[in-house]
């Protein structure tokens, strides 16, 4: 989530190997003509992987918010950012990864946001 542009999603359509492997959720600053999802479910193997963007969540980053999500969409792993913390944790036999920010991008929890 968090593009900003079609231009943006498009390119990264464009990468190799294929664009059925990028899988994108609509962020908060998302256009809301973008035809990304709010939630995605993928199966891959034995695994369901839950991607959101995580501004749905209050309050955010929060493990019992964050739980409540991953039942709800049923899923063994949930994708959030949001907050541009990376981080995976486990909770209650379930794993979370906040992949962070690619670019350093600003964050209202962080006075000194990092790339992750």
């Amino acid at each position: 989530g968090n593009l900003g542009s079609m231009e943006t999603r498009q390119w990264l359509c464009e990468l190799p190997p294929k664009k059925e492997n990028v899988h994108i959720v609509k962020g908060d600053i998302d256009d809301d003509n973008s035809d990304s999802l709010e939630r995605k479910v993928l199966q891959i193997g034995n695994f369901k992987i839950g991607i959101i963007h995580g501004h749905q969540l209050v309050p955010w980053d929060d493990q019992e918010a964050l739980s409540c999500i991953q039942r709800e969409m049923d899923c063994d792993l949930l994708i959030c950012g949001h907050t541009h913390k990376n981080r995976l944790t486990n909770f209650d036999g379930k794993y979370f990864l906040n992949p962070g920010s690619a670019t350093g991008a600003y964050s209202a929890l962080s006075a000194e946001p990092i790339p992750s």
